[in-house]
């Protein structure tokens, strides 16, 4: 954790319902969830809901917190990613099944994501369209396997590498439109 806190003992007086252990976990994780919250309602209003429905939840579970089996870090991120997942759901925001690509996927030249800064970065991953984007930032931002991604969003493993392929070849003709970039985009 951060800033010398003890998320433990952040923990034990968030359970003791302790206004200024609400407040430091607040201060130390808002921005941050915020950020994650965005990528995928893009709304801010609606990613400041979904940061709101985090801590409400975080401030019920934080018993649950368990160290061993991994960061608080990404227990709190996991927990407001399936929060907005669970948003976008409950607006009737779906997926689009797609059918499985027969053609190789060409991919994407991982350098073209390196020399983007995250404000590029983000710009252009904010333009796809829904589906495509949350499988993208499941899979390339937070990592998660298809497999993972599939159950998370009650769709195919198909459908997910199908969407992530489909995703990329947007975000690589994006990039080609914009001529500083053409040269890292046709690089495979």
């Amino acid at each position: 954790m951060n800033e010398g806190h003890n998320i433990t003992q952040v923990l034990e007086g968030i359970l003791k319902g302790d206004r200024k252990s609400q407040r430091l976990l607040l201060s130390l994780y808002a921005d941050k969830l915020y950020a994650v919250s965005l990528r995928y309602v893009r709304a801010p209003e609606i990613a400041q809901e979904v940061v709101q429905d985090t801590f409400i939840k975080v401030f019920k579970a934080a018993g649950n917190f368990d160290p061993e089996k991994g960061s608080f870090d990404g227990w709190i991120r996991k927990i407001a990613i399936h929060i907005a997942l669970r948003y976008l759901n409950k607006k009737q925001i779906k997926l689009s099944l797609l059918e499985e690509q027969t053609a190789e996927d060409p991919g994407m030249d991982p350098e073209i994501i390196q020399k983007l800064d995250n404000e590029e970065l983000m710009h252009y991953v904010m333009d796809l369209p829904e589906g495509y984007r949350q499988v993208f930032n499941l899979y390339v931002i937070e990592g998660y396997s298809h497999k993972e991604i599939a159950k998370m969003l009650g769709i195919k493993e198909v459908s997910s590498r199908s969407n992530l392929s489909r995703a990329k070849d947007i975000l690589r003709k994006s990039l080609l439109t914009h001529n500083t970039y053409k040269s890292w985009a046709t690089a495979r």
